[in-house]
């Protein structure tokens, strides 16, 4: 807890008294104070995230010390997937590509919240989800746990998915050249979503707290690509820093510097994240799966006695 805590908070402050310094030599030499080029537009939409991120956090933190028959997940969902969408809507509608800051920090969040939730073991949360079949389609994204979470983590790819194919304009503007390249970041940032995930359960026991445990393992693939990203910047790339690839956070940004390596190479760099991608998909629901077994067997026993 110490070490995340110092891993979000240190950064923090570093970058306030850093502005803030330079807020005090802007005033002093008469300019903008503001050490943001945005236009008033940018600013007007930052009011309304940082609401909605304070509203979306302690909403999570009552969810991690409410009883398990208590559902704030589903809201919590529906909500993150409104703001997401309207980030989206906005960014395609303003035509800047600063604005698509919006839904990939929206990513993020929604991303490491649904991933380091306890799949519920309280039937009584699952009951109003089984009402009719499209009830049932939305459990698997809306459900409480990181199963559901993992599918809900795709869904939020497949939309950026579509924007890019509605406005690839605006994606090519703020990234690459290429809808290769806009492909292969999408696909980069679910990968680096699901991979720590994986990861994580593979050990027999579960994680008590296990978003402490997943960022961790955000941490150390961070510190190790922000290593070899000097290989990246100057495209020639060691056999050995190739190893390197099968992080996805090295990976994704080897593809927003798509300019400094050429066609096959980008290719297998697209590979390598479909195969992460694929790898802990399966990982995640074969560990689902024996997770739902138990619990079933669980209820049968609880039954017969």
């Amino acid at each position: 807890n110490f070490l995340v805590r110092c891993f979000f908070t240190i950064p923090v402050l570093i970058l306030v008294i850093r502005f803030m310094g330079e807020a005090v030599y802007r005033i002093s030499r008469g300019d903008n104070p503001s050490p943001f080029d945005l236009s008033i537009l940018g600013w007007a939409g930052i009011l309304p995230a940082a609401v909605f991120l304070g509203y979306y956090l302690l909403d999570a933190a009552a969810s991690r010390i409410a009883p398990q028959a208590v559902n704030y997940v589903t809201r919590r969902r529906v909500a993150g997937l409104a703001a997401f969408l309207i980030s989206v809507v906005v960014a395609h509608w303003t035509a800047e590509a600063a604005f698509l800051a919006y839904p990939l920090f929206f990513f993020a969040l929604l991303a490491l919240d649904a991933l380091t939730e306890h799949p519920a073991t309280v039937d009584s949360v699952y009951a109003p989800f089984r009402r009719n079949p499209l009830t049932r389609v939305l459990e698997h994204f809306l459900a409480p746990g990181w199963y559901t979470g993992t599918w809900f983590v795709l869904l939020l790819g497949v939309i950026l998915t579509i924007a890019n194919a509605v406005s690839p304009g605006l994606w090519r503007a703020s990234a690459s050249d290429g809808s290769q390249e806009v492909i292969g970041i999408i696909i980069g940032f679910v990968a680096s979503a699901l991979l720590p995930l994986a990861i994580m359960l593979l050990p027999r026991e579960r994680s008590q707290q296990p978003i402490v445990t997943y960022c961790l393992l955000v941490i150390f693939m961070g510190v190790i690509s922000a290593t070899l990203i000097q290989f990246v910047d100057h495209g020639d790339i060691p056999a050995l820093a190739w190893l390197g690839m099968v992080l996805p956070p090295l990976s994704t940004y080897a593809m927003l510097r798509a300019d400094s390596f050429e066609s096959p190479e980008l290719v297998t760099i697209l590979g390598i994240l479909v195969v992460l991608t694929i790898v802990s998909i399966t990982i995640i629901a074969r560990k689902w799966n024996k997770i739902h077994l138990a619990m079933r067997r669980a209820q049968r026993e609880d039954l017969t006695v």
